[in-house]
């Protein structure tokens, strides 16, 4: 804490997989002008700074895996043969193994507003950049809430890349009327794309994209 300015600072490990395929899965030769199938093992660490409740910043480092060793067709394959769905047919043609590092800066701005002693509304416009060999892309977007415990988090965190959100929480904001939080909200977005590798192919060999 320094002046009269607070700053909460925070970490986030994450770990996931993704799996992209293709509209029409009974294809052992995927439509060409269709997206192509890929999976994608990654994780890496979000660091957040909150400054008065009011601007969250987050610097993101990503790794990760995209080919066969990432898994997408033992996952997908397994998975519906364990609840009786057909099983997708074009995994052979799926992305080549590359590894891939991604850097990620976002900034989110509150203005937030008191209707009683419990309920707030609140504004978040945010914007993000992210550099690397899976995504190269500018966000700009906004989301609107009307709920409890507004200033404890700045959203619903989303599995990107999908729209703007973050897994930051904040308990000490929690209000000591009530421990308890809800919200309804409303957002949109938009993106300038550079490079998006699960729709462009493989960044150092020709591959279906």
């Amino acid at each position: 804490q320094g002046g009269s300015q607070s700053t909460a600072r925070r970490f986030n490990i994450f770990l996931g997989q993704q799996l992209f395929t293709p509209q029409d899965k009974t294809l052992r030769d995927p439509d060409p002008d269709d997206r192509p199938y890929a999976g994608w093992i990654n994780g890496g660490v979000d660091f957040l700074e909150d400054a008065d409740r009011q601007m969250l910043d987050r610097f993101r480092i990503q790794f990760g895996l995209i080919g066969p060793a990432a898994l997408g067709k033992v996952t997908q394959n397994n998975t519906h043969l364990t609840i009786d769905v057909p099983r997708s047919q074009g995994w052979d043609k799926q992305l080549h193994t590359e590894p891939t590092l991604g850097l990620t800066l976002d900034r989110h701005r509150r203005f937030i507003g008191d209707l009683d002693d419990t309920i707030s509304v609140d504004v978040i416009p945010a914007g993000r950049i992210a550099l690397g060999n899976a995504f190269d892309d500018v966000a700009i977007g906004a989301r609107a809430r009307i709920g409890q415990n507004l200033r404890a988090d700045y959203g619903l965190p989303r599995i990107e890349p999908g729209p703007l959100g973050t897994a930051y929480f904040n308990a000490n904001a929690l209000s000591p009327r009530s421990r308890f939080g809800w919200s309804v909200f409303i957002g949109a977005e938009g993106r300038a794309v550079g490079r998006n590798i699960f729709l462009d192919g493989n960044t150092f060999a020709a591959s279906p994209s």
